[in-house]
């Protein structure tokens, strides 16, 4: 995907709490606003499995990052499913990968996560999606969304 069409979505805490579907959001102590950040690509690299074995789909792959713009992420913070809603189409719904997941100390710190999966059939590259992350913070229940688009990797 392009720096051009990675547009930042802002999810103001308390502001758009009532907005997101979980009540609670206001109440997660440590940051004002979080910030969700993502590609979202289409792996189309050639891959190579060993005789016999059964060769796993994980080309739709979603790379995201969230960051406090106060300087503070949330204590135990966790995210748990990453999902791609199309306007008039079902939705995509992976786990996070939590071996790909991190919280980088940084000034600010970011946490970081990917979600990999096997692609709908109708989902093409170009294609207008919202992603949603769904995290915990603690026994708070979060759901950052953002515009993304569908990039090609090849």
């Amino acid at each position: 995907m392009k720096r051009g069409d990675a547009r930042r979505a802002t999810v103001v805490l308390g502001v758009l709490a009532g907005l997101l579907a979980s009540p609670g959001l206001a109440a997660v102590p440590g940051a004002d606003t979080l910030q969700l950040d993502a590609t979202v690509y289409l792996n189309r690299m050639p891959t190579v499995s060993e005789p016999g074995q059964k060769r796993q789909c994980r080309s739709l792959i979603v790379v995201f990052s969230v960051q406090a713009r106060g300087g503070r992420l949330p204590a135990l913070l966790v995210p748990h499913t990453v999902t791609l809603h199309q306007p008039g189409r079902s939705r995509w719904r992976q786990p996070v990968s939590a071996g790909e997941t991190r919280v980088e100390a940084g000034p600010p710190p970011v946490l970081r996560g990917v979600a990999r999966g096997c692609p709908a059939p109708y989902l093409s590259p170009g294609d207008r999606l919202t992603l949603e992350v769904a995290l915990t913070a603690g026994r708070q229940r979060l759901h950052l969304r953002r515009p993304v688009v569908l990039g090609t990797a090849y």
